[in-house]
Formats: structure tokens, sequence, C-alpha cells
């Protein structure tokens, strides 16, 4: 998908692909899990539910963009192979729109399959700040979620103090790669 078509992309009118999980808390952080796998989509949304975050679950590339525009979440959770277009294209339209929008950015996290060297660099480029390599370690994934709650709690009365650089995480066991420096 080209950077023009990031801005025309819709959802087809057919099938949206997009559910909402139960969550009525609107003070809580709101958090978007996209992933293909409804099964895989739907049990990460109720873990990330039971941490106490607003939770929306979407199958494909195009509700990922519809729930970045019309959810505005703090953090994404998304898978790379996905119909419509791939989560890279994703992130790269949704870092455009918030550079549009001069608004501060979401915490995107790939949470996939695909774990080479290769497939790391390109979600980096794409704009993710975290790459978990499926099965992914809950624990670090709920790390991430805390910290980004921690920043924007920050960020709404003071500049944040720490800088984040992007982390891949290995095969599940939680191995981290790179680090976020500042946590």
């Amino acid at each position: 998908m080209s950077a023009a078509a990031c801005g025309q992309a819709t959802v087809p009118a057919m099938q949206r692909n997009v559910a909402a999980a139960q969550g009525d808390d609107t003070t809580a952080m709101r958090v978007v899990v996209i992933d293909d796998h409804q099964d895989a989509a739907s049990a990460l949304a109720l873990l990330v539910e039971l941490w106490g975050y607003d939770v929306r679950v979407g199958y494909d590339g195009y509700a990922a963009l519809e729930l970045a525009q019309g959810f505005d979440p703090h953090a994404m959770l998304l898978d790379i192979g996905l119909p419509g277009f791939s989560g890279y294209e994703a992130a790269r339209c949704i870092r455009q729109a918030e550079a549009r929008a001069r608004s501060g950015p979401a915490l995107l996290v790939a949470v996939t399959g695909y774990g080479s060297p290769e497939d790391i660099a390109q979600a980096i480029r794409s704009g993710f700040d975290h790459h978990l390599i499926k099965p992914s370690n809950p624990d670090v994934l709920e790390r991430f979620l805390r910290n980004q709650a921690r920043r924007l709690s920050v960020r709404n009365h003071e500049p944040a103090a720490t800088s984040f650089a992007p982390t891949s995480i290995g095969n599940g066991q939680g191995e981290v790669a790179a680090e976020p420096s500042g946590t």
C-alpha cells in the first residue's frame, strides 16, 4: 500500500471485521488487538481486558485503520500477516496519520510469528515500538502496556523524562534483544 493509499484506505462495506470486547470503563487505557486468527485475537483481548484495559478487536488491516481512527487507542497489538494489507502497512499508515494530526503516538507492538532479523527490522522501520514473536510472553506484554499507561499519566502533567528505543522479544520466553531505555 502506498503512502497516498493510507489516507484513502476504506473498510469494505460488506464486512468490517471489527468486534468490541466487553468494557465500559472509558477512563481505562484504550487497547486495540488485531489478529486474523479470531481465537488468538479473542484470547489476547481477554487477557488485556483482565489487566484492566478497554479493548477492541479487529481481524484485518482495514479494521486496524478503522479502530486507530475511531477508537483512538493508546496502544495497538498488531499481527503482521493480515488480510487486506499487512501489519507493516497498517503501522506506517497509523504513524502517518499521527504525524498529520500532530497527536501523541500510540504504542505499536507487533505480535507475530514473523521473527527473522529482516522481519524485525521491517517492523521497526514501519513504526512499531516493539516486536514480540508468538507465542509471546504475557509478562513482557503486560510490562509494555503498563509502561505506556504510566507515560500517558506523566504526559498529562509534565514532559516524559525517559526515551524509548524499539524492542524485539524472541521465542516467547521473554528473551530481550533490545530493551527500552529508562524502564
